[in-house]
């Protein structure tokens, strides 16, 4: 093999120098000069889970909050929003300071929406003293308490004017046709009976639309209501609250089947009425 002069040897080395050159030109990363000299894979990107990571970084830093700002967010208008939420009723309350309610008519609703509060379970028995235990009872049981903590004694009144006129009461509708001072006053037809005699009678119509009907719906007002269609008797009585619904009209406070319990119910327009009373007039 023939020796290739060292001349003919400069041109090759130049252009492999020149080739090597530009290899490092474009593979090379110049931002990584003084740390580690790394290379690169072409092209050159940032990592798309950084980039992720650092819009989120941005967007947090966006919205959140100085140092003053949440404070007086957190203690002004977020604060302010939850005890505003807390503190507002389910329900709007009717103002009954304004309508003028009598001293015994609010002493019926005040014992009426107690009893609300009690867990008073809705039970029928015969009790040889006349009321019920306290956690028991049924819908009469809910008007003679109220009566009674207002200062009438319904069992004792119906008794004694059972005694007068025996025949003002519907003993035709039972097999027992005997007075009887423990159950009589507990029995739908004869409560009706005595507020029909010794009550103030009132409208059974309802229409928000109109403040001459509502006006005559006053917390603590006795109402009863037919729920056998068509038969033309009242099957249940319940206490008018101070509680409205969305339309204005009251809530009933009674023990029913369900819930099971007294609470208040929007019976004054699912029920239909059959009777309305105020007591005493």
């Amino acid at each position: 093999m023939k020796n290739i002069p060292k001349l003919k040897l400069v041109p090759i080395i130049i252009f492999l120098v020149i080739v090597q050159i530009a290899f490092i030109a474009l593979f090379y990363d110049t931002q990584n000069v003084g740390k580690g000299l790394e290379f690169v894979r072409f092209p050159k990107k940032e990592p798309e889970e950084l980039v992720s990571l650092e819009k989120v970084e941005m967007t947090v830093k966006d919205i959140e909050p100085s140092a003053e700002e949440s404070e007086e967010t957190t203690e002004g208008r977020y604060v302010g929003e939850i005890k505003k939420i807390v503190s507002e009723p389910a329900q709007p309350v009717i103002e009954t300071e304004k309508l003028e309610i009598p001293a015994t008519q609010r002493k019926i609703l005040e014992n009426a929406k107690q009893q609300c509060e009690e867990f008073i379970e809705n039970k029928f028995e015969y009790y040889n003293e006349g009321y019920p235990p306290e956690k028991e009872g049924i819908a009469t049981d809910v008007v003679a308490r109220a009566l009674k903590a207002a200062g009438y004694d319904i069992r004792e009144l119906i008794y004694e004017d059972m005694l007068i006129a025996k025949s003002d009461y519907p003993f035709d509708r039972y097999q027992n046709k005997i007075i009887d001072k423990n159950i009589d006053f507990r029995r739908i037809p004869h409560q009706e009976a005595f507020f029909k005699k010794f009550g103030k009678t009132l409208t059974t119509e309802v229409d928000p639309t109109k403040s001459e009907i509502m006006n005559q719906w006053m917390p603590g007002d006795i109402v009863f209501f037919e729920l056998e269609i068509g038969d033309e008797l009242s099957d249940t009585v319940g206490i008018i609250s101070d509680k409205p619904t969305e339309n204005g009209i009251p809530y009933v406070i009674t023990s029913a089947d369900p819930p099971g319990y007294v609470s208040e119910l929007n019976w004054l327009t699912e029920k239909t009425i059959s009777g309305h009373y105020r007591y005493p007039q």
